[in-house]
């Protein structure tokens, strides 16, 4: 089903599809990368990466995204979740180091579209979309983004990525190897 179809869905909370829209989209905007790796809390009973990990990771990466703008006290708490799709491309498994990339895709008059992207050794594991809607914090109704927040979403540029220490072991190195000094 569609979701703009689905009637459940009250109209404030559809993608930003739905919306009309006063201001062009912006193909481009921000985006970051945050680096974790697979923890063992990430599998499931198969021992390939459980799916919620992605949320975690695009939850990372927005929170992180948000604060390097300088924004995210103003925001965070008042961004709704209304729409998420994820495809699923390739297995990962437990020690795996992945790269979850995350760029806003759009801002429309009161929704964010962020584009999502997990990739391990350049492979994409992951892809997908969220729609997220700005609440007005008294109301609680979705609210117009304020033009200071709009221009710090939409400026096509690449924030500081957050990596792991290259303290790990290398790829193919077994984790639990010992010195025999």
């Amino acid at each position: 089903m569609d979701v703009q179809e689905d009637v459940t869905q009250p109209d404030e909370y559809r993608p930003a599809t739905a919306e009309a829209d006063d201001h062009p989209a912006q193909q481009s905007g921000r985006s970051i990368m945050v680096q974790r790796r697979v923890e063992w809390s990430d599998t499931d009973a198969s021992g390939h990466w459980h799916h919620g990990a992605t949320l975690r990771w695009l939850e990372a990466a927005e929170c992180l995204l948000l604060e390097r703008l300088g924004v995210r006290h103003a925001i965070y708490h008042r961004l709704v979740r209304v729409h998420q799709e994820f495809d699923y491309h390739h297995v990962l498994q437990h020690m795996d180091v992945v790269d979850t990339h995350l760029q806003v895709e759009r801002v429309s008059t009161t929704s964010i579209t962020y584009r999502l992207r997990v990739t391990n050794q350049d492979r994409c594991c992951v892809s997908g979309r969220m729609v997220c809607v700005l609440l007005d914090p008294d109301t609680q109704k979705p609210t117009p983004w304020p033009d200071e927040l709009r221009h710090h979403l939409e400026a096509p540029a690449a924030l500081p990525p957050e990596t792991l220490s290259s303290n790990w072991p290398q790829t193919g190195e077994p984790s639990n190897k010992r010195s025999t000094n």
